[in-house]
C-alpha cells in the first residue's frame, strides 16, 4: 500500500493503530481544526507536522506536545499498514481522492478522517448497494468465506472508520450506511 505522507500522519495522528491507546488519538473533531488550522493559516498539510515543530504550525503548546507525541508512533504504524496490505485491507483517508464523496458532503467535518476497508474503493461513490459497514471487527468480517468471495467478485466493498482489529458501533455504522 502506498500511502502519502498526508495520509500516513491522519492514521497515526486518528487512530491507535500499530500502538494501542497510550496515547488517546485525535478525534474526528479535533483532526478537523488542527486540518483547518495548520492549512488556513500556514497553507501547511498535515506533512508538515513531522517537520517536529508543530507549534510552528500555529498549534497551541498543548496540541502541539500531543501530536509530536502520536508521532512517535510512526514507525509501527508504517509497519500495520504493510501487514494490512498484504490481507487485502486498504486505507482510505479524506484526502484520498476515493474517499466517499457522499460522506464528505452529507457529514462535512464529521466525516471520519481514515477508512479501512476491503473490495473496490470505486464502490464507495457508487452508493449502498455493494457496501457494507460492518458492526464486528473487518478482519473478523473479511474472513468469512461469503465475503470474502462477495469482495473478491467485486459484488462487495467492506468499509469501517475502526481500526480492522476493533468493533464498530451499531449507531456510528447506521449513520454512516444513511450518509452513503
Amino acid at each position: 500500500m502506498n500511502l502519502s505522507e498526508d495520509a500516513l500522519v491522519a492514521v497515526c495522528l486518528c487512530t491507535t493503530l500499530g500502538r494501542g491507546a497510550r496515547i488517546e488519538p485525535l478525534n474526528v473533531e479535533q483532526w478537523s481544526d488542527l486540518v483547518r488550522n495548520i492549512t488556513r493559516d500556514k497553507q501547511a498539510t498535515p506533512r508538515d507536522l513531522l517537520d517536529g515543530d508543530a507549534t510552528a504550525l500555529g498549534l497551541d503548546a498543548t496540541v502541539a506536545a500531543r501530536v509530536v507525541a502520536l508521532l512517535r508512533g510512526l514507525g509501527s504504524v508504517g509497519i500495520e499498514v504493510e501487514r494490512l496490505d498484504a490481507t487485502g485491507i486498504w486505507i482510505l483517508t479524506r484526502g484520498d481522492a476515493d474517499y466517499p464523496v457522499a460522506w464528505k458532503r452529507n457529514l462535512g467535518a464529521a466525516a471520519p478522517p481514515v477508512l479501512f476497508g476491503a473490495g473496490v474503493k470505486a464502490a464507495l461513490s457508487a452508493g449502498q448497494d455493494a457496501v457494507l459497514i460492518p458492526t464486528e471487527s473487518l478482519e473478523r468480517t473479511v474472513a468469512r468465506k461469503t465475503v470474502r468471495e462477495s469482495i473478491l467478485a467485486g459484488e462487495l466493498t467492506v468499509v469501517t472508520p475502526s481500526i480492522p482489529s476493533a468493533r464498530t458501533t451499531q449507531d456510528e455504522s447506521r449513520r454512516l450506511q444513511e450518509a452513503l
